[in-house]
């Protein structure tokens, strides 16, 4: 009868799907086949005999007040054999050390378990089936659960008892080990062991009460609740008894009569507290509460921002102002730690988001690197919308991908946090704020955390919650900058990441960092040491690029009007014949003749109308716009540059959503882009 049911409610399912003209999930009707099949294993038993499906059995049910007696004599023994524990004990310990079997237990005792039904299945069979309902602990109004276990009967040969086979019909249920297949154990094996399945003593038959379908309870004041937890050693508590037991501790107390009344006198037992604590605690939570006072908190002495001391520098009328800005910006240690102090909110802290304009942060170090080798290459190269990044003067717009990180990053560092202390000695983790290499103050970085424990030391934490993989576990199969090698996941070197981490190691002075990769579905945490050499290399390009670029465009005289797409290395002007010194207006005309030197000349026929304006279908080209909007990379969040010089600063823009990814990030090239009419990001596939 239950399989004709489900025929025909596939039979039903599939109509529907054919009048919607639905496509078929070929996955879920195998995984519900397969169920079907296991089902269906479950009623032939390991001697052969075949069992009756226990849903399907309408008669010959029996309730506890007329088949108590028939019930199996199932021990704490049985128990741990179906368990599968090497020893009754082992059981027993985990039942008062608070495991699966204690939750378990108090299904039973706390009288989820509803009444237990026993079947003979055939009068010359030699087991039985007990069913029951089980009622949800979470949820006491939904649908309860059904259980039923096979179980050897008692003969002339021997007590029965043996747990042969079981079932449960939520979502654990098909091992037949869940906690209300348990339960159900538990309430038979506390009858057979209290005596009370013995048809001859009617006096322990009064004793033994059948549960209702559904626990009375009623909503009281949290104070009046009497908080108990069953226990397989002690048996079910008896509600009257535990009562009095909580009325008992409630009224009782040590104090007579006199002791009583100055406690009661809550007044009085401040005035003599404060009397007693002033002197010696001064600045007590308790002591400035009774003054009604506050300590006033001083405000951190915070250093002056790039831009704060590039303003005063050009105001200063200085002849070399270049050693004098670099002069304003060495920072001391405490100003230093000040700074990081005062902004582990990071993107939430406005003084953050002040600090970190006009300086090199790590999130685009790779981006320099590859920048600073193209203009090495060619010199016509444009690094305007590089300089609007760093100088907080590109328009940026959040993506998808941001959002979903900045939203996901605090459960993501609980994550971690609770890994870390798992498996390290006195781990301790703490926020970490815009950091500055003190011997070179115009390079930053901003870690997720900075831990240390006694087994590894201090180090840091770098979160990523790639929003491209949110419905998966992140792996190096689906995500491009994890390579697995020898079993061993690894960050991929050339990636921008890399680059990031390692300028956070060297800023902060650790010698390692976890880059811990987080969905809801799973994690992976990769330690990444520090590369010394790698780092010389970064940081030789971001001297050279500061010094040339990023330090003119502060100390120009039009720094808010700043065409950056004209800043160049003065070692590109040096065939420029100047005499005398130069000002900074005269050093920013110079530069401008030089770009448009250096731009190709169209002919005379040629007109504006055939210089293309605007990108290819899917590829950014190289067109020179004036104050276009910064676009991020929907994959790692860096920008998309517009005047690509090199095959991994290339982009694609989706053909759904318009987001704009880094061929990288994408894995296409240009040959793969020919051939496809649409190109669609990982998000919108």
């Amino acid at each position: 009868m239950n399989i004709l049911k489900c025929f025909a409610l596939w039979y039903f399912r599939a109509f529907c799907v054919w009048e919607e003209k639905l496509p078929v999930d070929d996955k879920a009707e195998q995984i519900e086949l397969r169920l079907l099949q296991e089902y269906k294993k479950k009623l032939i038993l390991s001697d052969g005999d075949v069992i009756p499906d226990p849903f399907t059995l309408t008669t010959g049910w029996k309730g506890e007040k007329s088949g108590i007696s028939m019930w199996p004599s199932i021990y704490i023994t049985d128990i741990s054999a179906y368990l599968n524990y090497s020893t009754p004990q082992d059981v027993i310990n985990r039942l008062l050390n608070e495991y699966k079997e204690g939750k378990a237990y108090r299904y039973f005792e706390s009288k989820w378990v509803q009444e237990v039904f026993v079947h003979d299945i055939r009068p010359n069979s030699d087991k039985c089936v007990l069913k029951c309902k089980v009622t949800p602990s979470q949820s006491l109004n939904n649908k309860a659960y059904d259980a039923w276990a096979v179980v050897k009967k008692d003969g002339a040969n021997g007590p029965g008892g043996e747990i042969i086979s079981a079932y449960c019909s939520c979502t654990a249920g098909m091992l037949g080990a869940c906690n209300h297949v348990a339960g159900l154990l538990f309430r038979v094996e506390y009858a057979v062991k209290t005596g009370a399945t013995q048809t001859s003593s009617t006096s322990k038959l009064s004793t033994w009460n059948v549960p209702k379908k559904k626990p009375d309870l009623k909503p009281m004041k949290v104070k009046d609740v009497v908080w108990t937890k069953g226990k397989y050693s002690k048996g079910p508590t008896e509600q009257s008894s535990a009562n009095y037991k909580h009325e008992m501790k409630k009224n009782f107390t040590p104090l007579n009569k006199r002791q009583l009344e100055i406690v009661n006198n809550q007044q009085d037992i401040r005035k003599d507290l404060y009397d007693i604590i002033k002197d010696e605690v001064k600045d007590s939570c308790f002591v400035l509460l009774q003054e009604n006072r506050r300590i006033a908190v001083p405000k951190a002495n915070l250093p002056a921002s790039v831009m704060q001391v590039a303003e005063l520098v050009k105001n200063s009328g200085s002849d070399n102002m270049s050693n004098v800005m670099m002069d304003k910006l060495q920072l001391t240690e405490q100003d230093c730690e000040a700074l990081k102090n005062e902004t582990t909110a990071q993107s939430f802290s406005d003084v953050w988001k002040e600090q970190r304009k006009g300086r090199l942060t790590a999130s685009i170090f790779q981006r320099i690197s590859t920048r600073v080798d193209t203009l090495r290459k060619d010199p016509s190269a444009d690094p305007s919308a590089l300089l609007k990044t760093v100088l907080g003067k590109a328009e940026v717009k959040q993506t998808s991908a941001m959002k979903h990180g900045i939203a996901l990053e605090p459960v993501a560092k609980k994550a971690y946090v609770t890994l870390m202390k798992s498996k390290h000695k006195r781990f301790k983790s703490k926020d970490s704020g815009l950091a500055v290499l003190q011997s070179k103050p115009f390079i930053a970085a901003s870690a997720d955390l900075e831990t240390d424990c006694e087994c590894c030391g201090k180090g840091l934490c770098e979160i990523k919650c790639p929003e491209s993989i949110k419905n998966t576990s992140p792996s190096a199969d689906n995500l491009k900058y994890l390579k697995l090698e020898n079993g061993t996941l690894s960050l991929d070197t050339n990636h921008p990441y890399y680059s990031q981490i390692q300028g956070q190691m060297k800023i902060l002075d650790r010698k390692h960092c976890d880059l811990f990769v987080f969905t809801y579905h799973g994690h992976e945490c990769i330690r990444v040491p520090f590369d010394e050499q790698f780092w010389l290399i970064i940081e030789e390009k971001l001297v050279w690029f500061w010094n040339n670029f990023v330090l003119k465009a502060l100390l120009s005289s039009v720094t808010d009007e700043i065409d950056t797409e004209n800043q160049m290395p003065t070692s590109q002007v040096s065939s420029v014949e100047v005499s005398g010194q130069l000002d900074m207006d005269s050093k920013a005309q110079i530069h401008v003749a030089c770009r448009k030197a250096l731009e190709p000349v169209l002919e005379s026929n040629t007109s504006a109308s055939n210089i293309p304006t605007a990108p290819r279908k899917r590829r950014r080209l190289c067109i020179k716009k004036t104050r276009a909007a910064v676009y991020l990379c929907g994959v790692c969040g860096l920008d998309c540059i517009d005047k690509p010089m090199c095959d991994s600063e290339n982009s694609v823009n989706c053909d759904a959503c318009g987001a704009w990814v880094h061929y990288v990030c994408a894995n296409v090239t240009d040959v793969l882009l020919v051939n496809v009419d649409k190109w669609f990001c990982p998000r919108c596939k």
